[in-house]
Order: structure tokens, then C-alpha cells, then sequence
């Protein structure tokens, strides 16, 4: 499994295939957008070109997100409090 931070990261509206746990990182609708099959990828193309609010708001979201648990900071200070509590 790889969850790409790096898009909103940079505040980018990230719309990508579905892969498995992706909402237990990022809220799907909210934070990210996922599409199903290629036919769902070109609606979902169309739909955030015309909605460009929706698609901001996806954005910064997703930025939110990833800059409050998602930077390599957080996932090193995990990593070292388990080796505290050993």
C-alpha cells in the first residue's frame, strides 16, 4: 500500500484509484477523491474541472490533514514513543 502524501502536501487536489485503508488516512470525498473505472475517472475529471470550489475545498483539506498527521515528523515521533514504552 502506498498513500501518496506529497500532493496535498503542497496543497494539490489529489484524485486517484481507490486502494485499500486510504480512509483510515484520508477522509474519501472530503480530503481526497478516488474514482472506480476509467468511466468513473472521466466524469470525476469533468465534475472537479466544473467545480472548482469543490475541488479547493478537497485541496486544502487534504492539506490539512496531511500537515497536522502525515509529515515524516509525526511518523518518527510514532515510531520512537513505541520504542519508549518497550
Amino acid at each position: 500500500m502506498k498513500i501518496n502524501f506529497k500532493i496535498p502536501a503542497f496543497g494539490g487536489f489529489q484524485l486517484t484509484n481507490y486502494i485499500p485503508f486510504l480512509e483510515d488516512y484520508l477522509d474519501i470525498g472530503e480530503e481526497v477523491a478516488v474514482y472506480s473505472s476509467f468511466e468513473d475517472l472521466l466524469l470525476k475529471i469533468r465534475y472537479y474541472l466544473e467545480n472548482e470550489s469543490i475541488r479547493s475545498k478537497i485541496a486544502f483539506n487534504g492539506y490539512k490533514k496531511t500537515i497536522q498527521e502525515h509529515t515524516y515528523l509525526h511518523r518518527l515521533k510514532k515510531i520512537f514513543s513505541g520504542l519508549e514504552t518497550n
